[in-house]
């Protein structure tokens, strides 16, 4: 099955490989999970977040079932946006699921806003604030270079926070950014990151 463990809907566009005028559209919806039944082997699916107008390359039915190997990881572009995938054991023995997770999720912990910036794998310089216990998904990540992320607090200048795109953190491990305000004091905000539900998966509190 394919496993939306996203926040965001996606379209998938189911094409037969035979007759490629046989096709449907599908929505799955965040948290739904798609059958591959066995009538899609000979098939080819496509995939785009529900707001984007690009699809993805196409994905043989039969390389997924078969090919891919158990927490095999990689990502799929469709236009400006991304998405990271991880084959994984499903809840019943010899299953396994395809989850479509974002490159990089975002959780605010603190008692206040955080503000983060950078430059996407686009050349595009993003810049969001994430309100008390918000989460973001960040589709604008190939995860093929490092991730430089600029953060703060009000009153505080921006820090920057390095993600490596060369290890992959199943375990949860923690870490400190140290911000400065004007006067020189500085603050240590603490935060968790694992690729366990996405490419990088970051949560900030104190």
């Amino acid at each position: 099955m394919i496993k939306n463990s996203t926040l965001q809907d996606y379209n998938i566009k189911v094409v037969n490989n035979f007759d490629r005028n046989v096709s449907k559209t599908l929505v799955l919806g965040s948290g739904e999970l798609l059958p591959l039944p066995e009538s899609y082997n000979q098939a080819v699916i496509q995939f785009k977040l529900a707001d984007c107008e690009e699809w993805s390359s196409e994905w043989h039915v039969y390389a997924i079932k078969n090919i891919i190997q158990p927490e095999k990881a990689g990502y799929l572009q469709h236009g400006t946006t991304y998405t990271f995938f991880r084959k994984q054991a499903a809840e019943y023995s010899g299953t396994f699921n395809v989850n479509l997770m974002p490159p990089l999720v975002l959780k605010n912990c603190l008692p206040c806003d955080l503000h983060l910036q950078f430059v996407d794998s686009n050349n595009v310089l993003c810049k969001m604030a994430l309100q008390k216990e918000q989460v973001k998904n960040v589709f604008q990540f190939d995860l093929q270079k490092e991730i430089k992320l600029q953060v703060c607090i009000p009153g505080y200048n921006f820090a920057t926070l390095s993600l490596s795109n060369k290890v992959e953190l199943l375990e949860e491990v923690q870490g400190v950014i140290c911000l400065t305000d004007l006067d020189g004091c500085k603050l240590e905000i603490q935060y968790t990151k694992s690729s366990k539900t996405a490419g990088f998966a970051l949560s900030f509190f104190i």
